[in-house]
């Protein structure tokens, strides 16, 4: 007798299907580069969860609103964006001179939180968050490192 072919669990990666990832980072700071991210990740089959748009149109204080934004609610906007960490795969933090603002923080503690690996390729400027980045060369050696887990 042939025994049946194991169930696919979604909570695992496996090469069969698209990974899903969420990006964080200083929009006022590092927007050029975290579309670049976008991008990249997009041209590997990487699916991006959040942010949907990385165009900024407005602002409050320190909050950048994007054009997919369909309200002005930051902390609707927030809770989407951790509720797109939970169900990824992994989460690419753009911190290109180090620096992680309190937002983005708040996105790596519930990412580990979660149980989501957190990836960087350059290391972030404060001491604590840093232990919880793993170091990646770039995006594809991030997604190349999760799809062997």
């Amino acid at each position: 007798m042939i025994p049946p072919e194991p169930i696919d669990d979604q909570s695992e990666v496996s090469p069969k299907r698209n990974l899903k990832v969420v990006v964080s980072g200083s929009f006022h700071r590092h927007m050029p580069a975290i579309r670049e991210a976008i991008k990249h990740l997009q041209s590997m089959g990487v699916e991006v969860l959040s942010p949907s748009d990385s165009e900024g149109v407005d602002s409050a204080n320190d909050f950048v609103f994007l054009a997919g934004d369909t309200v002005r609610s930051i902390k609707a906007i927030e809770d989407r964006h951790l509720e797109c960490i939970r169900a990824a795969d992994f989460l690419w933090v753009v911190c290109p001179d180090g620096y992680t603002g309190s937002s983005t923080c708040l996105e790596i503690g519930a990412a580990i939180g979660f149980g989501v690996p957190v990836f960087a390729a350059t290391a972030a400027e404060d001491t604590t968050i840093s232990q919880y980045v793993t170091e990646a060369m770039n995006v594809a050696d991030a997604v190349s490192r999760i799809r062997k887990v």
